[in-house]
């Protein structure tokens, strides 16, 4: 082992005497420490695990054959110390040192986590951020000791833990076992935290001010297409305060459908696959709610699943925003995954904890390759926002190739119900009638359409609180003489 090596080991001790236990990595050294330094290091490991990794490392500092350093690593990897290993050859320790605020917080709750968690419990939604061995023991501890042995074994499990996503996978299990007075108090104090981001496991979906997207094209913000969404449009800098963020939270749930939304969300309230096409400004996004609240109050005995996806990261985190609000005094739980916060999160879990999930379509994609969601057919409904995008190789159309593959396929798994919101299908690159009729059919065969819904009973209602600007068409002839060019040359000289 070069010095470097040992330096960069020694520069980094305190990380890694406070993450490995010794005995699962000392098979992988066996040809490079003495049977009687082994037997010590795992004697003293029985009274205190951080002082048998000092002494290990001890150890590792005294050989000088070559090779054992990549033995060291191979044992961290094998071991499932993944998060040191990465850390330890990219010698960056960033990612380890980002774990302490929620390892502190830990701390203060030990007491109620001890009080209240079943190891049992809770130990299959743990997998992902916990040893096999640790596993083990924790499960053997219960068995022997009890609830309160198993929970103090975990405990210090998840403190020796160098997993990203060990705070939101053990929040998310707790939730999934019904431990509410842990989840509460883990809410309440990261909120409290003044270095760590709030990681409540109700929800992975940051904090983000809002800016509504579909705004009226009125100039008078009173004529907003439903009530309270004067509030909701207002500058971002006024939410910023949890009372005004209160107020708008119950004035999304308030608001009430008018007839053209009634009659906009009709087809998907009937369970047809449907687009949902009207102006910007019309409230479209409220009637895609009340679909999606429907479709959760109307269950029979199977357990439905809603996923909205959003073509880009702001539009993304308006809705992951309104979502929430919509249904906080509600039985049903949100979500999201998007961009960098997806890298890290225990997506499978995600799924099977929550109701709602808001998703970008690249991230659910990237799901459905690696196998972390199995299928599209785990969910009973899906929202494609701006769906006039459909099209070519965007990942909404590659969305829609594997359901409509799955469709025709011979198994006979159920589908979820489609549904898409846009301003207007577009004509695409058609210039003639025919290739627009063609296009608007391509894009309903796409997303498998049975009916477009827009308003048509009601347009006069609507007429008052969306602008619609007049159109003048006026034929002009063609430059004979003078082109475009000339005549720029020309303003020039």
């Amino acid at each position: 082992m070069k010095e470097t090596d040992k330096d960069l080991l020694r520069l980094y001790k305190t990380y890694i005497t406070g993450i490995v236990r010794p005995s699962y990595v000392l098979a992988h050294l066996v040809d490079f420490i003495s049977s009687a330094d082994i037997e010590q290091i795992r004697s003293e490991e029985q009274k205190s695990v951080t002082t048998s990794a000092e002494l290990f490392l001890d150890c590792l500092f005294k050989v000088e054959e070559q090779g054992w350093f990549q033995g060291f690593l191979d044992g961290l990897t094998a071991a499932g110390y993944t998060g040191l290993a990465e850390a330890i050859q990219m010698a960056d320790f960033s990612e380890i040192e980002s774990l302490k605020g929620h390892k502190k917080l830990l701390e203060r709750v030990t007491p109620t986590i001890i009080n209240n968690v079943k190891p049992h419990e809770i130990l299959p939604y743990m997998n992902s951020c916990l040893l096999p061995r640790e596993c083990e023991e924790i499960q053997q501890l219960t068995t022997n000791k009890g609830n309160a042995a198993g929970a103090e074994k975990l405990l210090e499990c998840l403190q020796r833990s160098d997993k990203m996503t060990f705070y939101k996978t053990f929040t998310l299990a707790l939730e999934m076992s019904d431990s509410v007075a842990v989840t509460d108090l883990l809410c309440v104090d990261s909120d409290e935290m003044s270095t760590e981001p709030s990681d409540c496991s109700s929800s992975l979906i940051h904090e983000q001010e809002i800016h509504y997207m579909e705004q009226t094209g009125k100039d008078d913000a009173c004529e907003a297409p439903y009530p309270g969404m004067k509030e909701v449009m207002t500058d971002s800098t006024s939410l910023k305060t949890p009372e005004r963020h209160q107020k708008n939270s119950s004035d999304v749930k308030d608001m009430k459908l008018r007839e053209y939304q009634k009659e906009l969300a009709r087809p998907g309230i009937e369970g047809k696959n449907t687009i949902i096409c009207a102006p910007t400004g019309c409230g479209k996004t409220l009637v895609a709610l009340t679909i999606c609240e429907h479709h959760l109050k109307d269950m029979l005995e199977e357990k439905r699943k809603v996923v909205f996806l959003a073509t880009t990261v702001p539009i993304y985190q308006q809705q992951s925003r309104l979502f929430t609000d919509y249904f906080q005094n509600t039985s049903y739980k949100v979500a999201g995954l998007c961009g960098e916060s997806a890298e890290h999160a225990p997506a499978q879990m995600l799924v099977e904890v929550n109701d709602i999930l808001i998703f970008t379509p690249q991230i659910l994609l990237n799901c459905l390759k690696t196998s972390t969601i199995p299928s599209l057919s785990i969910f009973t409904l899906l929202i494609f926002d701006e769906c006039h995008n459909t099209a070519k190789s965007h990942p909404y159309n590659v969305l829609m190739q594997q359901y409509l593959d799955a469709k025709l396929s011979t198994d006979s798994e159920p589908l979820p119900q489609i549904v898409g919101l846009t301003a207007s299908i577009g004509v695409g690159d058609a210039k003639t009638v025919q290739e627009t009729m063609q296009h608007i059919f391509q894009i309903c065969a796409n997303l498998d359409m049975e009916t477009i819904s827009t308003v048509r009973e009601n347009l006069t209602e609507l007429e008052k609180f969306v602008f619609v600007s007049e159109k003048h068409i006026r034929e002009i002839g063609c430059r004979v003489k003078e082109s475009g060019a000339a005549f720029f040359f020309g303003v020039r000289s």
